[in-house]
């Protein structure tokens, strides 16, 4: 999986968003894009302007795109309400654009649950496919709560940093002990 963050620069640069793609094409790569709001800050992303680019990239890139998630750890910078606004309008230009595409939430931390559990209790979770935990630390707690609130949705880890220096599992062992805790590769 190659995973691409696209802020304003590349939603609105097609010819950059173009040549990315055309270097993993050859490696069978699925591709997922990060949406961020790099460019545009928290007030203005529910703006027609930020959801109706990413609807222009959606259409851009159909077939060509596995998944969209939409901002990497919202908790920490949004209201659950909001982010459930946010993450309706995006998953509807989307969907509208590649009916195949999963929409993907932004990571959640250990931390996040009571966030999430907002979000999810706004009704969110139709328009969601994958839930993300925010490292391997996280992992257990989204699985609790994907059991526990929305059991269809899938969970994906993101955002796991490796250390080359430190002593830990492999990548094997990882992998595994995802599997084990529920979570889908």
């Amino acid at each position: 999986v190659l995973l691409l963050a696209a802020g304003r620069g590349a939603l609105l640069d097609p010819a950059r968003l173009e040549s990315l793609l055309r270097e993993v094409a050859d490696a069978h790569l699925r591709i997922v894009i990060r949406l961020t709001d790099e460019g545009w800050g928290p007030a203005n992303l529910a703006a027609d302007a930020w959801v109706g680019a990413v609807g222009d990239l959606a259409r851009r890139l159909v077939g060509r795109v596995s998944a969209y998630q939409v901002l990497d750890q919202p908790a920490g910078r949004y209201d659950p309400l909001t982010y459930a606004y946010l993450l309706k309008r995006v998953a509807v230009v989307i969907r509208a654009a590649d009916r195949n595409a999963l929409i993907v939430a932004g990571g959640l931390s250990a931390g996040d649950l009571d966030w999430a559990t907002r979000l999810l209790q706004a009704d969110a979770a139709p328009y969601l496919d994958v839930l993300a935990a925010q490292g391997p630390a996280a992992l257990k707690a989204v699985v609790d709560l994907r059991d526990r609130l929305d059991p269809q949705e899938a969970v994906w880890l993101v955002s796991a940093p490796l250390d080359r220096e430190a002593p830990r599992p492999s990548a094997a062992a990882i992998y595994l002990e995802g599997i084990s805790e529920g979570a889908q590769v």
